[in-house]
This record gives structure tokens, sequence and C-alpha cells, in this order.
């Protein structure tokens, strides 16, 4: 009988049966029997001590935590490029309750950065860039914290340059600040990055940021109760998907936040093919708002955007914000396709091209084109024009019923 054979197949059972893997660390509560051990006191001491025997042998990829148990942190995890932190969705990871950070951009999971830094430090952004990583499967809270909401204090998620990077099946909640941030520091430099499957809920500011971006995917994410701004956040990006996301509040309070979807330029990057679609948006203030800075033509390059196959539904507004005005609101984006949405019962309008700021150095030509959209209820108009001097919508097989005006030429 070969011996190594019986071997290698007892061990290949082991793995079938217990999960395991010869790549893999493990985390286990008191009761567990891993490589490394949380107790509940101070536990991102044992996981970055795993995060770090990951990186220095290549035999190792991923740590893996193993439920149930609860670990409590009192300082960040701290992730380096080519590693993996996954665990059962009965892991808990939580800042300790009241812990006093007070340390803007200082998040619970963050980076070690190529100069051995980190990116937070002193509120300020470190060097170096991260890539290669994987997070998902558990659950990770901010805890109950004292400094204040939408600021940026108390980020779940943050990681400064990345590329390659997948965040999924995490259930995320209660920070003071953003959930997930990728902060590229210059055009481009946060790509190739999927945001997916995962609840977010109860962010000070917003649920996913992405910051200088270019090709990403955030799909399948249920988003609730954003406080400050947006759900879904794209700033300077290019090349983006926005699919089949549910973001949403509670219609019996206080709508909270600002859009569900936010894409915002400040300058004249162009945006490559871009897609916002099959999300499903409820009681937020706004919908799908795409927005320029002000000061610049942006024809060339903030154009095509294509949004579709959305529902919008109980969208509100602030009575002291005018602008927050409409289910979708276009300014300084051109050639906008938004076709076969079902917009119903808006506070205000249900389409609205909206330059609030003014149209200075914005140029003229800029047109949206509408259709086989169904828009309904909506307290303002179906479809609303309030920089005709510049911006004309081309409209095709809408349907509007019921909204107190129809269409502001």
């Amino acid at each position: 009988m070969n011996y190594k054979i019986m071997i290698l197949s007892v061990w290949m059972v082991i793995e079938g049966v217990y999960g395991l893997s010869t790549d893999t660390l493990y985390i286990t509560s008191t009761k567990g029997k891993g490589d490394y051990i949380c107790d509940g006191k101070d536990d991102q001491i044992e996981i970055n001590r795993a995060l770090d025997k990951v990186v220095s042998d290549k035999k190792l990829t991923t740590v893996y935590l193993k439920g149930a148990m609860e670990c409590i942190i009192t300082e960040p995890i701290l992730m380096s490029s080519n590693s993996k932190l996954l665990g059962d969705k009965s892991v808990k990871i939580k800042l300790k309750d009241n812990i006093g950070w007070n340390s803007p951009n200082k998040p619970l999971i963050g980076q070690k950065n190529s100069d051995g830094t980190v990116a937070w430090k002193n509120g300020k952004y470190g060097k170096g860039a991260v890539s290669n990583l994987e997070i998902a499967g558990f659950e990770l809270s901010g805890g109950t914290q004292l400094e204040s909401k939408g600021n940026y204090f108390v980020i779940l998620i943050n990681l400064y340059d990345p590329s390659n990077i997948k965040i999924h099946n995490m259930n995320l909640h209660d920070s003071r600040g953003d959930i997930i941030r990728f902060y590229g520091s210059d055009v481009g430099r946060a790509n190739h990055l999927k945001v997916y499957n995962n609840l977010i809920k109860n962010s000070g500011h917003e649920g996913i940021y992405f910051i200088y971006p270019d090709t990403i995917e955030a799909y399948n994410n249920e988003i609730y109760s954003t406080r400050t701004n947006a759900g879904i956040r794209v700033s300077g990006g290019s090349n983006f998907s926005i699919y089949k996301n549910k973001i949403g509040n509670s219609l019996k309070q206080r709508s909270s936040g600002y859009a569900g979807i936010l894409i915002d330029s400040s300058s004249a990057i162009d945006v490559g093919k871009a897609e916002i679609y099959n999300n499903y948006i409820y009681g937020k203030n706004g919908g799908v708002v795409l927005e320029a800075g002000k000061g610049f033509d942006s024809k060339e390059t903030l154009n095509n955007v294509h949004i579709h196959h959305n529902k919008l539904l109980h969208i509100k507004s602030y009575s002291s914000e005018s602008y927050l005005n409409g289910a979708i609101r276009i300014n300084g984006f051109h050639n906008t396709l938004i076709e076969h949405n079902t917009i119903d019962d808006s506070d205000k309008d249900g389409i609205v091209y909206d330059e609030h700021r003014g149209i200075e150095g914005r140029g003229d030509g800029y047109k949206t084109i509408v259709r086989k959209n169904s828009i309904s209820n909506c307290k303002g108009y179906a479809i609303n024009n309030l920089n005709r001097e510049i911006h004309q919508f081309i409209l095709k097989d809408n349907r509007f019923k019921d909204n107190n005006s129809t269409y502001s030429k």
C-alpha cells in the first residue's frame, strides 16, 4: 500500500469535512483550536500577527475567522498586498464602544503602506499603495462611538491607492464616517474594485465611496440609512457599473442622507463607459444624481452615461435645499441616456436638469435623452429643464401619469 497516497487522501477528506486549507491561518475563539485565538480583548493583535505571517510566507494566502465569535478591537486591522481576510457570517469584529479615537481617516480595516506607515496616520494620507486584497464573509461594526457623524471618523474600511480589491458578502454597519472608502491619490489610482453582496447600514457619511477610481463595480448590495450623503458615490471616476443595488431609508421616518447614487466630478475627467441600472432606490433625498463642478465645459468628457431599468420610489427632498429636487437630477453631464426607468411619488420632479450653482464656464449644447420611462405621481414636473439656455431634453415614448405638471421645456 502506498502510504503517501493514503496520507494525502486522509488530508483531503479532513479539508473537505472541516473546511481547512494548507494556505490558510485560522483564528478562533477560546473554545476553538485555531492558529491564533481571539479572547475578546485587543483582538487586532492576533489578527494582525496572522496577516503579517501570511504576507511573509509564500505558502500562505488567507487569514480565516472561524465562528461563532465576537472579536473586539481597539486599534486598526492592517492588511498588506496579496492577502485575504475571510470569515464566517457568525463572526463579528467590533470596535470597542466609546474608544475615543478622534483621529480622522482612522479605519477598522486599513492597510500597511509600502514604506511601512499606515494610511490614516495623524489624519493625513500615507504613501504607497495596496493591491490584490479580498475581504469577505463576516460582520464588521463600528460600535457606539463619541465622535460626531458626517466627518472622517471611524471609517470601517479605508484603502488608499488600491487596486484589484474585492469586498463581498459582508455585514457592515455603524460608522461615523464612510462605511467603505477607496481613495485614489490621482486620476485612476483606485482601480479594478468590486463591492458586492454586502449589507451596509447606518453610515455616518457615504455607504460606499470611490474617489478617482477606474474600472469599478458595485452590485447586489443592500444599503440602508446613510445619514449625511449617498448610498454609493463615485467622485472623478471612469468606467463604472452600478447595478442591482437596493438603497433606501424607512418611509416612516424623516429621510436620511443625500442621493441613492451620486456621480460627481470637479474636473473634466472622461467617464468612459458608465452604466447605472437595475437599482431599487426608495425614501432618499434624490435618487440618481449626476453632478459636475462649476466653471468648465464638460461635454467632451462627462458624457454618454446610461441610466436604465431602475426603480425610484418615494424620493424626498430637503425643503431648505432647492437643488435636491428630482428622482433623477443632471447637471453638467451631456448626452445622458435615461430609459426604461420607473419613477413614482417624487416629492418634486421626476427628472430634472438643474445647474444649481450657475452656468458660468459650462458652454451650451447639452442634451439629455429620455425615452420609454414611466413617471407618475410626482408633486412637481415629470420632466423639468431649469437651464434651457444651455440644455435640451429629447423625449420619446415616455408614459406620464398623475404628475402635478408634465413638462417644463
